[in-house]
């Protein structure tokens, strides 16, 4: 029966420290999967906010510029002065576009590089543009 006694309390030690051990590699699992998922996330987080930021600075420098190109494109449909297109494609260096397109309703287009021509799937491109409801 002394040896009975001894091997219970051997199994039951044991026991004790296979299920301590399996628990304390379940916290550690636990505790690993919530410390990688935080960092993950404070670091996509972290991505987002500096995507969104430099995003609405492209968008607001882009409506900046297209706001000052309303001005010239008033002027020089209203006067058809070339003067005022001479001043359009020197402030084109200012804004980093490398050519501006012109379109009218029959889908033909002038640069400011000078090129001039027909683009038939323009309208077919702004048209799906505006049924994804984007701005023009």
């Amino acid at each position: 029966m002394i040896i009975k006694k001894k091997n219970i309390r051997t199994i039951v030690i044991t026991c004790a420290l296979l299920g301590i051990i399996i628990f304390s590699i379940h916290s550690y699992n636990v505790y690993m999967s919530h410390q990688i998922y935080n960092e993950g996330t404070s670091n996509i987080k972290a991505s987002y906010s500096q995507v969104n930021q430099n995003f609405n600075m492209f968008a607001q420098r882009n409506w900046n510029v297209l706001s000052d190109w309303n001005v010239y494109l008033t002027k020089i449909l209203n006067n058809d002065s070339n003067l005022q297109w001479n001043d359009f494609v020197r402030e084109k260096k200012t804004w980093h576009y490398s050519d501006f397109y012109l379109f009218n309703e029959q889908n033909q287009f002038i640069t400011i590089e000078g090129r001039s021509g027909v683009a038939d799937n323009a309208k077919d491109a702004f048209n799906e543009l505006f049924k994804a409801n984007f701005q023009i």
